[in-house]
């Protein structure tokens, strides 16, 4: 069949389904793109929750160890030759303060590593914090 203009006839059915499955691929791309980072996002928010959870426990376990070294060190009476001054004083709980923060990045007690799996969102029992 030829229309009034002389051209063969289109199949308008066709177009208008092709153009239909072009806008339903567009579309489903588009909400696969948004989920996709929506997942992302997700699961970086997640990461970083972990990371400051993983940072809490530690940060606890180190100040649980230097208040636990500073309680041992009271028990050891005074330097009776040389004495113990304000300044000893001083830089000996600076340097235990020092010295904990870097036991508990060696590993520590386990503190931190029990905290974080009581505390932890997924709850698994073979979670280890991250040195």
């Amino acid at each position: 069949m030829i229309d009034a203009m002389g051209a063969a006839p289109v199949n308008m059915n066709a177009t208008y389904e092709a153009a239909q499955t072009k806008a339903y691929a567009a579309k489903f791309e588009q909400e696969l793109k948004k989920a996709q980072q929506d997942t992302k996002v997700a699961a970086g928010n997640a990461t970083a929750k972990d990371a400051k959870l993983r940072d809490a426990c530690q940060g606890f376990e180190e100040m649980f160890m230097e208040m636990m070294y500073k309680e041992m060190r009271n028990t050891v009476p005074d330097d009776a030759l040389l004495g113990n001054s304000n300044a000893d004083k001083i830089w000996q709980s600076m340097m235990d303060s020092e010295m904990m923060k870097s036991a508990t990045k060696g590993g520590g007690v386990g503190l931190a590593d029990m905290l974080y799996r009581q505390l932890s969102p997924q709850g698994t029992t073979n979670a280890a914090v991250k040195k």
